[in-house]
């Protein structure tokens, strides 16, 4: 009685010993039985500039475990899919998840990570793109890393190029905060240097933040310009268009027509900022608009990305800049006041 009763005692520890050991693999493995070792996330971009990535659905996998992995509610992916029964998914069905910009590791490359699973995502150029848009608009990050993460030898990209722009972690067991965390530390440790097309005059290299709010935008304005320099500056000089950058003799005022384009696709945060082809980078620019007879100042935060828009396009608006100007079409006429440099 006393063998028979300790072989099930054993019997009993054996089966909860593997039912420990089920139950921990189901957990480490719930987000990699989704995706293989050489499998990749391709992302497409919405109508708002966010992307989403279309997951097909395989044997086994159900809308709970990918909301999860994605850090998405179940409620989204149901109504983003217009699914009304997660029992009727099917394999084969491709289920569009979005893709949270903040969950992506931007890093050259992974050294370092000592923990979980991260799956390579790529974006493929459509027409217009360039490493401008792609980088600072669509994905938020320096160009250059995007460049040295990809090995580019060039600016040139071609049609349906896949880009690498990050890694995403698919362990529902890693701590979200934690890839947020390093990117911001990131953030801090880099300077965000885009390298603007060239024109004629010069090259210019520009330091931008994404995330400058049109309040910091007005705050900026003749902030540290002293007495002694403002006696150097003729009297009619407009020193509002100068921000924080200090007067020189080789800075000129232009004041003329030129065509605007409206770009949509740009996520501004609410910034009021515009792209240039020649006027001073961090200077502001003064818009008119004759129709309305509404006047905006716009900082500008850097060049016109080469190929982007036609080449009558000599200033791009971000949609709230747009916005307060009175805006209604894609391509329209402003009246620019600007600062350039002028050399004799």
């Amino acid at each position: 009685m006393y063998f028979q009763n300790g072989l099930k005692m054993k019997q009993l520890v054996q089966i909860i010993i593997l039912m420990i050991c089920f139950l921990q693999s189901n957990a480490q493995n719930s987000s990699t039985t989704y995706f293989d070792n050489d499998d990749i996330i391709q992302v497409e971009l919405s109508n708002n500039s966010d992307y989403y990535y279309l997951h097909t659905i395989k044997k086994g996998h159900s809308i709970y475990a990918l909301s999860k992995i994605f850090g998405v509610s179940v409620d989204n992916l149901m109504r983003l899919n217009a699914i009304r029964d997660v029992s009727s998914l099917k394999i084969g069905q491709k289920i569009k998840i979005p893709i949270q910009d903040s969950y992506l590791f931007k890093g050259t490359n992974l050294r370092g990570l000592k923990y979980g699973h991260y799956v390579p995502v790529y974006y493929q150029t459509k027409p217009k793109d360039n490493l401008f848009r792609i980088s600072r608009i669509y994905f938020k990050q320096p160009t250059e890393d995007l460049v040295k993460r990809n090995n580019l030898k060039d600016n040139h990209l071609s049609l349906g190029q896949s880009i690498l722009v990050g890694w995403f972690p698919i362990d529902s067991a890693i701590p979200r905060k934690e890839v947020e965390q390093r990117e911001e530390i990131e953030e801090d440790l880099e300077i965000a240097v885009v390298e603007t097309e060239e024109d004629e005059s010069q090259d210019v290299r520009i330091e931008y933040n994404q995330d400058v709010t049109s309040e910091l935008l007005e705050s900026d304005v003749m902030n540290g310009v002293d007495s002694t320099e403002k006696s150097l500056i003729p009297s009619n000089f407009n020193m509002d268009l100068l921000g924080k950058l200090k007067y020189s003799e080789s800075m000129k005022e232009i004041r003329k027509y030129e065509v605007a384009n409206w770009d949509k696709t740009i996520q501004d945060n609410g910034s009021i900022y515009v792209l240039h082809k020649s006027a001073i980078i961090d200077s502001y620019i003064e818009l008119y608009n004759p129709i309305l007879r509404r006047t905006l100042k716009a900082k500008v935060i850097g060049r016109i990305p080469y190929g982007a828009y036609t080449k009558d396009v000599t200033l791009v608006l971000s949609p709230r800049t747009a916005k307060q100007l009175g805006a209604e079409d894609r391509r329209f006429k402003v009246e620019v006041k600007a600062l350039i440099y002028h050399f004799e």
